[in-house]
């Protein structure tokens, strides 16, 4: 258990194998149109993990993770179905790269 109540390590990833999950919701530490990476390879690991077991992944990113990149990369937006934000990245690049997969939470309200 990590200071921030992150479960992570050798028994998490052996419950994960565990699971058959409709929905995987996850974050990270940074997103560009390269990818998303985390600064922790602990959690990273878990993340990848929960994936291989679920149906749907759905990143999630705030305006605050755009444009950073950080140690460890994550699988490829085409592992991912779909990539939730609350604002529109400015990088128009990310924007193209993410194309149907992106909503953003103006794109939810009428």
């Amino acid at each position: 258990l990590h200071e921030d109540y992150d479960l992570v390590g050798t028994l998490t990833e052996r419950t994960i194998e565990q699971f058959n999950a409709d929905l995987f919701f996850f974050s990270c530490s940074g997103i560009t149109a390269e990818g998303f990476t985390c600064m922790d390879l602990a959690r990273l690991s878990v993340i990848e993990k929960m994936k291989k077991h679920s149906q749907k992944t759905v990143l999630l990113v705030d305006s605050a993770k755009l444009g950073k990149k950080y140690t460890y990369r994550g699988f490829g937006f085409d592992e991912i179905d779909y990539v939730v934000m609350d604002t529109r990245p400015a990088d128009a690049q990310l924007r193209r790269v993410l194309g149907k997969k992106l909503i953003t939470s103006k794109s939810l309200l009428p």
